[in-house]
């Protein structure tokens, strides 16, 4: 029984593991068999929980990265349009002073 080698019954549940660990055995088959056939599944496991955690960042990225660089975009803009109409206003402001200095001394 191949529960008893201390697997947790991993062949119950992955049945192309225990035919290719059954059809791989010879009459003097040692463990190390299933040894090397449960590390190449465990390594296949890993390669895909990496590929997958990979993609899901990358699509997150790019959705992500896209909608702030149009916030970015709109902010700036909006802070330049922002910049600009005071700093319009301040010339108005610094011109209209300087009128009025030369009027109250063209005045007295």
């Amino acid at each position: 029984n191949d529960c008893i080698l201390r697997f947790y019954c991993v062949f119950r549940y992955f049945p192309y593991l225990y035919h290719h660990v059954s059809y791989t055995r010879s009459p003097h088959s040692t463990p190390t068999t299933i040894h090397s056939a449960v590390r190449k599944f465990k390594v296949v496991v890993v390669v895909v929980l990496v590929a997958a955690a990979v993609a899901v960042s990358a699509v997150v990225y790019r959705f992500t990265s896209n909608g702030e660089r149009q916030n970015l975009q709109a902010e700036y803009n909006d802070y330049a349009a922002k910049f600009i109409t005071n700093f319009h206003h301040l010339a108005v402001m610094r011109q209209w002073a300087a009128y009025s200095v030369a009027a109250q001394f063209t005045a007295k």
